[in-house]
């Protein structure tokens, strides 16, 4: 995070007065990971994901990082979590789930 890119308490008052939505004036939950791959799942796969389950690899939408063997996993465009990629056995596990409601 770069200072240059936080608001000052008067732009957020001022942005709210103007009706802007709040969120609006938020970074991403996941604009601090951008370096990792990322993985995207379909909806039977997001709530296996979710729930903790483990995932082979080689059926995985998978775009490299630079940050392996950890990767950013989504169900289009909701960020679901850190997955943790296993080549050895070929297999996505959970690292750390953000949502969980699917």
């Amino acid at each position: 995070f770069h200072i240059n890119e936080a608001l000052t308490l008067e732009e957020i008052k001022k942005a709210l007065e103007e009706g802007r939505d709040p969120a609006s004036l938020l970074l991403p939950v996941d604009y601090p990971i951008g370096d990792y791959g990322r993985i995207d799942l379909n909806q039977a796969k997001a709530k296996r994901f979710v729930n903790g389950n483990w995932l082979k690899s080689d059926r995985l939408s998978i775009q490299e990082g630079n940050l392996k063997p950890y990767y950013r996993v989504y169900e289009g465009d909701l960020f679901l979590g850190m997955g943790l990629l296993d080549q050895e056995k070929a297999q996505l596990r959970v690292h750390k789930v953000f949502f969980r409601q699917l």
